[in-house]
């Protein structure tokens, strides 16, 4: 099954990194094929036009979220809020973001745990709050995809995190 294959007619689904290239995208493919999106992203501005764009509507802010995963209050709130949603949720796509660049070589351990809170620890909070609003059908299913973005660096000697060969430190 791939994504750009799959109708959405009536379906509801959380997309995160909502406000970022491949999730903009996303959520313009989910809205066109007749999904409702929940988005969530980092610049509440570009959620509200996100939301009119795909949703269709202008005032209703019941469908977006902020958060940003790297404060670790930001990423409980969002959970928060996403646990008292009313209408459950038929899917979920889950975008982390990138490791941000810097020049040091070695990092320092509060560097790697700011990276895995970023990339890995905060995001799948929000998964698991997702997991929980999926509706009976879904969670019958069991899951029929996932991707899990398991390197923190991109292979250049610009990030954070450089020099590390992060795809094997994490199998």
């Amino acid at each position: 099954m791939r994504l750009v294959d799959e109708e959405f007619d009536g379906k509801r689904v959380l997309v995160t990194g909502a406000t970022g290239g491949i999730g903009r995208r996303v959520c313009r493919l989910i809205g066109e094929r007749g999904g409702e999106v929940v988005a969530v992203g980092r610049n509440e501005e570009e959620l509200r036009r996100l939301n009119s764009l795909v949703n269709d509507v202008e005032q209703d802010t019941s469908r977006i979220f902020v958060v940003d995963f790297d404060d670790d209050l930001s990423t409980a709130s969002c959970v928060e809020a996403i646990v008292r949603m009313s209408r459950g949720l038929d899917g979920v796509v889950l975008i982390v973001p990138s490791v941000p660049k810097s020049s040091v070589e070695l990092p320092e351990s509060t560097d790697w745990r700011a990276a895995l809170n970023l990339c890995f620890v905060n995001p799948l909070a929000v998964l698991q709050a997702c997991i929980g609003q999926c509706c009976p059908a879904v969670m019958a299913c069991r899951v029929q995809a996932a991707v899990l973005r398991v390197g923190l660096a991109r292979h250049t000697d610009k990030h954070r995190i450089a020099g590390c060969n992060t795809d094997r430190a994490l199998r």
